[in-house]
């Protein structure tokens, strides 16, 4: 098993542009290589306004570096649990959601090959300076090549684990 940590930080282009540059670090050089990869070949192949694009990557000294649209509104979950200003009334709270199903759906019917993302969650849903729902996180996703979902259809845990502890 390894152990994935991400570096994010905020930066500017030479434009002025505000991006988010993501620093992939895993134990295994190997796998950080095949999951930015992946990420990078993704990326690079779809384009829909609720898919959160890639600008750009670096491959240089060991550095596993992609440069993605910053998204000044945060996540989803920010905003579902209060830590924004941004109010989620039902009217935008629905809003969210047909845009988070549109770049989905994307995903699964238009893209050539579709793509299945693998860990959808609050988290993963990014909200953009018009506070539109954009889809983000691709280094779970799979092609499928043959066009048939069912047959990707896997009894093994994807995505991320996460556990809410209480006490009584």
């Amino acid at each position: 098993m390894f152990l994935f940590r991400h570096q994010v930080y905020k930066g500017f282009l030479s434009s002025g542009e505000a991006v988010v540059i993501k620093g992939a670090n895993t134990d295994s050089l190997q796998v950080s290589t095949e999951f930015t990869t992946n990420e990078i070949e993704l990326l690079s192949r779809i384009h829909h306004r609720n898919l959160v694009g890639l600008i750009g990557f670096c491959f240089e000294k060991g550095e596993h570096i992609l440069v993605y649209e910053y998204m000044p509104n945060g996540t989803l979950r920010e905003c579902l649990t209060g830590q924004t200003a941004v109010s989620m009334d039902w009217d935008r709270r629905m809003t969210l959601a047909l845009g988070s199903a549109r770049g989905i759906a994307y995903l699964h019917n238009e893209a050539n090959p579709p793509i299945l993302h693998r860990d959808i969650k609050s988290s993963n849903i990014l909200l953009d300076d018009k506070l539109m729902a954009r889809v983000a996180d691709f280094e779970l996703s799979k092609f499928v090549l043959d066009g048939d979902m069912l047959e990707h259809v896997s009894m093994r845990v994807k995505g991320t684990l996460v556990c809410n502890v209480s006490s009584p």
